[in-house]
């Protein structure tokens, strides 16, 4: 899947990343871990059980993606990576699958 056509891709190297997340996330994956909504819900649940998070500041299933987004931005100050990039853009649309599912923001 090529995102941009030739005349439009003034950018070879975002292409690679959006690729790259676009295969990662409508791959197999999904049907390894399940739907994303359930998969987040459970390691939210899991992360809130060990840090003893209970109530209005419970971590919750959107955040999920968005502090795996951070920890791949701390691997990549750490080293640039392709692979930082790529994981990056697939978490970004995995939260906006993920909000969807909740039915909206908040």
């Amino acid at each position: 899947m090529n995102l941009f056509s030739q005349q439009d891709a003034p950018l070879p190297e975002a292409n690679k990343v959006l690729q790259g997340a676009s295969e990662a996330v409508q791959s197999a994956r999904r049907e390894a871990y399940g739907p994303v909504l359930t998969h987040f819900e459970d390691v939210a649940t899991m992360w809130n059980q060990f840090l003893g998070l209970q109530g209005e500041f419970d971590i919750k299933a959107s955040d999920v993606p968005l502090m795996m987004v951070l920890y791949k931005v701390c691997r990549e100050k750490a080293h640039h990576s392709l692979d930082n990039m790529v994981d990056i853009a697939g978490y970004a649309a995995v939260c906006e699958q993920v909000i969807s599912d909740q039915g909206g923001p908040g």
